[in-house]
């Protein structure tokens, strides 16, 4: 009676750990085959600006609106991996945008330019991060356009100092900046078309992430 009763306790231990075996198989399949999901990420931001000459023409900025704020670009990125085949569209609207889009363009016009003329340019960066939603950051830079291929004036160097902050709040990134930009030669002109050799101007940029 005693080896009956093992018989049928071990019986019983072997179907319970088939069972959870068929079971975890089940499970297994289940999660290989399911489909990976369509994944949609993107970004919005948008700027206002104010410069001391008052135009809508910037030389070094990435924005040329003054006094107003402005839709810079509106971002939308669609993707799906299933792990053999994948596809990722990156579709992007606004200003910025056809600025992005026309990158190839002015490449080519620059480099042919480029043979018998040249510029360069250079910059550093300084960034500190007084905590995870704080960072304040300086950023300084040179051009030498001493053959004119950028800017209208030959012989002409122009220095940048840049400070800006880098406020988090949710899925919002604030961005307030002030830009001094100063040349040796005159390549601006204020509102009454007078010709300048520098400008101040002060961003604000606000970025939405989702």
């Amino acid at each position: 009676m005693k080896i009956e009763i093992k018989f049928i306790s071990t019986a019983l231990t072997l179907i319970l750990l088939s069972t959870s075996n068929l079971m975890a198989q089940d499970t297994t399949k289940v999660e290989a085959n399911t489909p990976a999901p369509l994944v949609i990420s993107g970004q919005v931001d948008a700027y206002y600006r104010a410069s001391s000459n008052k135009v809508n023409i910037s030389k070094t900025s990435y924005t040329s609106q003054q006094g107003s704020a402005t839709i810079g670009m509106a971002n939308v990125a669609i993707s799906k991996d299933n792990g053999k085949i994948g596809f990722m569209a990156d579709l992007m609207f606004g200003p910025r945008a056809d600025e992005t889009n026309g990158f190839n363009f002015i490449t080519q016009n620059l480099s042919k330019k480029s043979n018998e003329s040249s510029w360069n340019g250079s910059a550093l960066y300084l960034n500190y991060a007084f905590s995870p939603k704080f960072i304040l950051a300086a950023r300084g830079e040179l051009f030498n356009d001493k053959d004119s291929v950028k800017y209208s004036a030959a012989e002409n160097v122009i220095t940048a100092l840049t400070l800006s902050g880098n406020i988090k709040i949710d899925a919002f990134t604030i961005i307030p900046e002030i830009r001094f930009d100063s040349a040796k030669k005159t390549i601006w002109q204020d509102e009454t078309g007078k010709a300048k050799d520098g400008e101040t101007s002060f961003i604000l940029a606000a970025v939405y992430k989702f």
